[in-house]
């Protein structure tokens, strides 16, 4: 029987300062997670916001 491994969850300012991570820089992880809107993340859910965010045109 398998059992499911809990995921680490980080708010935000906690994934900022890991930005290097990401490949980003913090004030563009900030930006990109309080967007989309929640104020905690695991690591693999704010990867798919951050890469989102950065694929996002410019007006």
């Amino acid at each position: 029987m398998k059992t499911k491994k809990s995921k680490s969850v980080y708010t935000i300012a906690q994934l900022a300062e890991a930005a290097g991570v990401f490949g980003s820089n913090p004030v563009l992880v900030k930006a990109a997670l309080v967007t989309a809107g929640q104020e905690t993340y695991t690591e693999e859910d704010a990867r798919k916001v951050i890469e989102m965010f950065k694929q996002k045109e410019v007006k």
